[in-house]
């Protein structure tokens, strides 16, 4: 790869710039390709195209914090992968179709403590604020997100046109966030 950028790049400063933006960002670049493809020469092979993509980028490279650099790094192989996947028709090993798979053969990420901790604290606002809501919303929200009624059955309990119901949702949700954060200001 550095004898790509060697031959690419004429001025020195230009190619001392690369070559050290390469070797700084070579694993970040691989690491990328590797999320959507497990061959390592294609990753090679894409990995060496968005250097050369890059090389005309040097003058905007150079202004840019380090932070700032990764981020485009990452921008720029994530695209040159998808464009290549695309052009070839990949979908490699890492995907399948979810048809015909069974309920228990799919794999759910499992939630980690913090994000369990946040979910119980604001089911326990939700159930503080409960009986502050009015009793469309109540029946709104337990309908939609608990029972898992359809638009048509909330709109036949309601006596409404099914087109409303989702406006009506939208409103039940805002009034119920609205009380649990005054209700958590008043805690504070």
């Amino acid at each position: 790869m550095l004898a790509l950028i060697s031959a690419a790049i004429e001025d020195p400063s230009d190619l001392e710039f690369m070559t050290q933006f390469y070797l700084q960002y070579e694993r970040l670049m691989y690491a990328t390709v590797m999320k959507r493809l497990s061959d390592p020469e294609t990753a090679k092979d894409i990995v060496q195209d968005c250097v050369v993509k890059l090389i005309p980028k040097i003058p905007f490279l150079r202004q840019q914090k380090r932070c700032i650099n990764a981020s485009y790094v990452v921008s720029t192989v994530r695209n040159t992968t998808i464009n290549y996947m695309r052009k070839h028709g990949r979908t490699d090993g890492r995907c399948c179709s979810l048809e015909g798979q069974d309920e228990q053969d799919m794999v759910m990420p499992e939630t980690s403590l913090d994000e369990r901790i946040i979910f119980e604290e604001q089911k326990d606002r939700l159930m503080q604020i409960w009986g502050s809501l009015p009793e469309e919303d109540q029946l709104l929200l337990e309908g939609k997100y608990i029972l898992g009624y359809k638009d048509t059955e909330l709109a036949d309990m309601l006596g409404c046109k099914k087109d409303s119901i989702r406006m009506k949702l939208t409103r039940a949700r805002r009034r119920a966030f609205q009380l649990m954060t005054e209700e958590e200001g008043d805690k504070i």
